[in-house]
């Protein structure tokens, strides 16, 4: 039966949604056609008239985009709902939404990131500068306390990415052979810096999987996608710790 992960803003507006579950279902649509009837309203949260899935509404399939109801699914499959984010103006003076995230907004989506990849690994690996404080944050929901880093610059303080990921510190290869690693960043961006970090993580012959609070599918430009993800969005996302940027 697919598992389904729901948004938590459901919870507070349907009682009784569960933020993670299972429903029977070969389509999208049956799929929450399913949930509906055990819990009145979630279809007309999730979907329009037609019907068709609503415009700020999210629906991934393993990991894959999808807007149609009748997009097909595997009995294992999981299946993200997450609502889209958006915001006001742009940080460098073009238009472009923002999302500006609270303290609290980021231990709600830390707690819901937790829930997903809970599980056994033998470290955490933090992406710096960006994923430091929400890894850490992790670390302690997950109890990890083996905590590597990987320093690498991309992105400068604008936004605008380098040539490639450059590596200016990175573990020593026994530290990652034959171990579970979870490799955590803030946001999946381009996904050039955690997609050169799992692959050096591979090539140590550790085994990678990788977790973000913020996805953006529609900026992404490798053909991977995150393990786990607490929110998708394409907005300029503003972090507590980041000073404002």
């Amino acid at each position: 039966m697919p598992a389904v992960i729901l948004p938590r803003s459901l919870a507070a507006l349907i009682p009784g949604v569960e933020h993670l579950t299972t429903a029977p279902g070969a389509t999208v649509g049956e799929v929450i056609a399913a949930l509906d009837a055990r819990w009145p309203g979630v279809s007309d949260r999730l979907c329009e008239a037609g019907p068709r899935i609503r415009d700020h509404i999210n629906v991934f399939v393993e990991g894959e985009r999808t807007n149609r109801l009748d997009e097909p699914i595997a009995p294992d499959a999981t299946i993200h709902i997450i609502p889209a984010i958006a915001g006001g103006a742009g940080p460098t003076g073009t238009v472009q939404e923002r999302d500006v995230v609270s303290w609290a907004t980021l231990d709600e989506l830390v707690a819901g990131l937790a829930e997903q990849v809970r599980g056994e690994y033998d470290a955490m690996l933090a992406i710096t500068r960006g994923g430091m404080v929400p890894a850490g944050m992790l670390a302690y929901r997950l109890g990890i306390r083996d905590i590597l880093v990987a320093a690498v610059a991309y992105y400068d303080d604008t936004g605008t990415p380098g040539p490639e990921p450059t590596f200016l510190q990175f573990p020593a290869d026994p530290l990652l052979r034959g171990r579970r690693i979870l490799i955590v960043d803030e946001v999946w961006d381009s996904g050039a810096t955690i997609v050169a970090v799992t692959e050096r993580v591979e090539m140590a012959g550790g085994i990678p999987t990788t977790a973000v609070v913020h996805y953006k599918p529609g900026r992404s430009v490798v053909p991977a996608v995150p393990d786990h993800f607490a929110v998708s969005t394409d907005a300029w996302v503003v972090y507590p710790f980041k000073a404002g940027r």
